[in-house]
């Protein structure tokens, strides 16, 4: 696993069998995933469009995190541009940095028939962290992290949410996250999902787009939302999507945990 910064300013998170590539200017945002070569199956790429990195709904005001996208009437297919268009009035980027990851419970080896298995997990994490945008004066102390792991020998991302707002600041209610958007190419929808899995997708299509329950974000103490982790995988596609009629689909990986909290600094 690594971080890999390239000349044109992008960086990406890949081990091997995964890649997610980020652009951090003139917005911060996802601008190609690709699910690398196997001896089952060709090199992919799973986008066919930029779309916001997360979004999230503050005191019922919505903003997009990343403010990141494309300049383009269509998200048919994804050719990416010299210059994309960014969101003014979306959460932008500030810094990122990487560590290892942390166990998220205790877990003792021997259980489950994984004797050998390390914990935490062998892996790469990547944190980053966004501002309020300039006219949002009334949200200006909050800050929005963006969290991802990426594990060794396995096509699987976890990504989370959390958010601060710093201390002496007015609360602030989260009513709602949106972890991961993603508009992807066909045979990663959640009909080729179905046909591979042999399950058919659920009523809201097998997404875990993930919306938090209405929550306090206060400037002391610490608050998660009740809305429970959920972790998906797919063995031959790394993403699924559930389509919109006002814009492209919205998606997140199968192979994707996703989760938000919500706290203070």
């Amino acid at each position: 696993m690594t971080l890999v910064e390239h000349a044109d300013g992008t960086i990406s998170l890949t081990n091997g069998l995964l890649t997610r590539t980020f652009a951090l200017a003139p917005g911060f945002g996802t601008v190609a995933y690709v699910a690398e070569a196997t001896a089952a199956r060709p090199r992919e790429h799973v986008l066919r469009s930029v779309v916001a990195e997360a979004t999230v709904v503050l005191d019922g005001v919505a903003y997009a995190v990343g403010g990141l996208s494309l300049d383009q009437n269509h998200s048919a297919y994804l050719r990416r541009p010299d210059t994309y268009a960014v969101d003014d009035e979306a959460f932008a980027y500030v810094s990122h940095s990487t560590s290892s990851p942390e166990a998220p419970v205790p877990w003792e080896h021997g259980r489950r028939h994984a004797p050998n298995a390390s914990w935490p997990p062998e892996g790469l994490r990547l944190d980053v962290a966004f501002r309020a945008p300039a006219g949002a004066t009334r949200h200006r102390n909050v800050t929005v992290w963006l969290h991802y792991e990426l594990y060794a020998g396995a096509p699987l991302l976890a990504k989370w949410a959390s958010l601060a707002v710093d201390a002496g600041a007015a609360d602030v209610v989260v009513d709602r996250v949106d972890v991961e958007l993603l508009a992807v190419n066909a045979p990663f929808a959640k009909e080729d999902v179905a046909r591979h899995t042999g399950r058919r997708p659920g009523p809201r299509g097998g997404s875990t787009r993930r919306r938090t329950s209405r929550t306090a974000l206060r400037s002391s103490g610490r608050t998660t939302p009740s809305s429970p982790r959920r972790r998906t995988r797919a063995p031959s596609s790394p993403c699924s999507t559930r389509p919109t009629r006002r814009a492209p689909a919205s998606a997140s990986a199968p192979s994707t945990r996703s989760r938000a909290s919500a706290s203070s600094r």
